[in-house]
């Protein structure tokens, strides 16, 4: 852990904030509108702590009773690196359920997106498209809408199914990014210079941005959202356990 006063700005792209996996989450637990509707991109970059992955660690989750919702989580324990990203419809009707095996890496900084162009869910690491999924437990067709959602980063509901690692930011744009975009985004793989808030290149959709918390960059509120074209919302507000003493000097830029 770091040692920081309760009034600076850290410097850009070096630092995260540390999970513990067990009683640490940010969370927002008032429903409010995302920006985003029937097409989305959703992105994280994450660094799971070496021998901790379990078979139900919540990444993300976006929820609103049963309707648009959107979970990203492991699945099936640190051995096959197992990555699940699920949907439901407008309405609460299952949508896609999609598990890819052998993906998430441990100790490893990596950047995960899901796109969804209101027919066809793709997922993608550092840039690079995942392909079909290996397992399709739902596979419906359907829409979403934009309702009213509460957010979870680093667990599902308040202390439940906790995350355990570091997350440095995640961003959701309002439209589905194209794989040149997110590899430009990802500058080519190596995290170099992430910064969803400027076109550069193929990417430019800085405008669709709807959400981006860079987390532990400020240390007053270690969840604040930089987005630049709606309300900001603060994932600080309904936090659980999370403070100055889990920013740490790690990052997939440093």
């Amino acid at each position: 852990m770091i040692t920081t006063s309760q009034t600076i700005i850290i410097e850009e792209g070096a630092y995260s904030v540390d999970l513990n996996g067990v009683d640490e989450q940010f969370l927002e637990l008032i429903n409010r509108s995302m920006g985003f509707g029937n097409a989305w991109s959703i992105g994280l970059w994450i660094k799971p702590r070496a021998g901790a992955v379990t078979g139900n660690d919540v990444m993300l989750n976006l929820k609103q009773t049963t309707s648009n919702n959107v979970l990203f989580m492991s699945r099936g324990g640190a051995s096959n690196g197992q990555i699940r990203w699920l949907t439901t419809a407008n309405g609460g009707a299952n949508l896609k359920t999609y598990d890819w095996l052998s993906i998430l890496e441990q100790d490893v900084w990596q950047f995960h997106v899901c796109t969804w162009n209101g027919t066809n869910m793709l997922a993608y690491v550092d840039g690079i498209d995942l392909g079909p999924p290996d397992v399709a437990a739902q596979d419906n067709a359907g829409a979403m809408a934009d309702t009213n959602r509460n957010t979870a980063i680093g667990g599902r509901t308040r202390i439940a199914n906790e995350f355990d690692g570091c997350v440095h930011s995640c961003m959701m744009w309002n439209v589905p990014l194209t794989p040149d975009a997110l590899l430009a985004l990802h500058n080519n793989g190596n995290g170099a210079g992430f910064n969803p808030l400027a076109n550069s290149g193929n990417y430019q959709s800085s405008g669709n941005l709807q959400h981006f918390w860079k987390f532990g960059r400020h240390g007053t509120d270690l969840a604040e959202d930089y987005t630049l074209t709606r309300p900001p919302m603060d994932l600080m507000w309904d936090a659980v356990n999370i403070t100055v003493d889990d920013i740490v000097a790690d990052g997939p830029q440093g």
